[in-house]
C-alpha cells in the first residue's frame, strides 16, 4: 500500500507541473536555451536525472548509456539531465567519462525538482499522452526491459 501510494505521489508531482504539453526548460552543454517538448504521437521521452556527486546516479547512468544505443532509429529519445550542476562540472565529467547519451543541463535543478522532488536517481518518461517519473536506479536487465516496452529494439545494432 505505501508503495502505491508513493507511486501516485509521484504521478501526482509530475501531472501538477501543468499540462503534458508545456515543455520543459533546460540548458545545453554552452550554456544555450533548450525547450524539450513535447514529445509528437508516437515519440517518447526519457529523461534520466543525475548528478555527478551521485554515486547511484552514475552507475544508472553508465547503463543507460549502454542499453539506450538500441533506441537509435527509434521514436524514443533518452536524454541524462543533469540536476544542479554547471556546465563546467558536466563537461569535466563527460571529458573523464563520456557518454553517447545525450546531455542536457537542469542547472539549478527547478525542473527536477518540479517534476521529480529531491530523490536521485529520477527517470522522467514523457509521451503524448502522460508524464510520470520512475525512481531509479535500475539494472541493465530491467532497462533494457522498460527500453523494449517503450519502443526499442530489444538488442542494439551492431553498427
Amino acid at each position: 500500500m505505501k508503495r502505491v501510494g508513493f507511486a501516485l505521489l509521484m504521478l501526482a508531482t509530475f501531472g501538477a507541473t501543468g499540462s503534458t504539453d508545456a515543455p520543459l526548460e533546460l540548458q545545453s552543454l554552452d550554456g544555450a536555451p533548450v525547450e524539450l517538448g513535447p514529445p509528437q504521437a508516437d515519440a517518447v521521452f526519457v529523461l534520466h536525472f543525475w548528478a555527478s556527486w551521485c554515486p547511484t546516479c552514475l552507475a544508472e547512468l553508465a547503463t543507460l548509456d549502454e542499453v539506450a544505443v538500441a533506441c537509435s532509429g527509434t521514436p524514443v529519445r533518452v536524454v541524462a539531465v543533469n540536476a544542479g550542476e554547471d556546465a563546467e562540472t558536466v563537461t569535466a565529467f563527460l571529458a573523464r567519462q563520456p557518454l553517447r547519451l545525450s546531455v542536457l543541463l537542469d542547472p539549478k535543478a527547478r525542473t527536477f525538482r518540479r517534476l521529480a522532488g529531491r530523490e536521485m536517481p529520477a527517470n522522467a518518461i514523457w509521451s503524448a499522452a502522460e508524464r510520470h517519473i520512475e525512481p531509479g536506479p535500475r539494472g541493465l536487465a530491467a532497462w533494457r526491459t522498460r527500453l523494449a516496452e517503450l519502443g526499442c529494439r530489444a538488442e542494439p545494432n551492431s553498427n
